[in-house]
């Protein structure tokens, strides 16, 4: 009866330390991402900007409360009177509050650019979408029988 072996057993090690290796590597960079500073580069209306660093667990309510407790020279014209007005606006949307930078995904070791505006309240979700079902509806047309 013939034994087969598909590799010579210090073969056998140096494959099982490999998928170890690399096992350990992803494990290493995957938890390293959490720790990755994530820059951002706040603009304001007036076109003024400045860049900032913050944690990926950092929420849009924690990135407003920084940038108001250091608020930026040269942005004193813009000084609003509390942190709970200021809003960030990432790819034509408003943050909530609890939402992390962490769950935006942002490419690690880049700038990404945020837009920075004092409101008092957010739009609800869908608000303009529901306007324009709203317009959509009504008729304004005149049938001559």
């Amino acid at each position: 009866m013939f034994h087969v072996r598909s590799h010579p057993p210090d073969l056998q090690l140096g494959y099982s330390l490999k998928r170890l290796f690399i096992h350990f590597f992803l494990v290493i960079v995957d938890i390293s991402e959490e720790f990755l500073p994530v820059h951002l580069r706040l603009i304001l209306v007036s076109g003024k900007t400045q860049d900032f660093t913050f944690s990926p667990n950092d929420s849009a309510t924690d990135i407003a409360k920084h940038v108001f407790d250091n608020w930026p020279a040269g942005w004193e014209e813009e000084q609003v009177s509390s942190p709970s007005i200021l809003r960030l606006i990432f790819q034509g949307r408003f943050l909530h509050g609890n939402v992390t930078l962490g769950a935006l995904k942002l490419p690690p070791g880049r700038t990404t650019v945020m837009h920075l505006v004092a409101r008092e309240t957010l739009p609800e979700p869908n608000s303009h979408g529901q306007r324009n079902r709203e317009k959509t509806t009504e008729s304004n047309c005149c049938l001559l029988l």
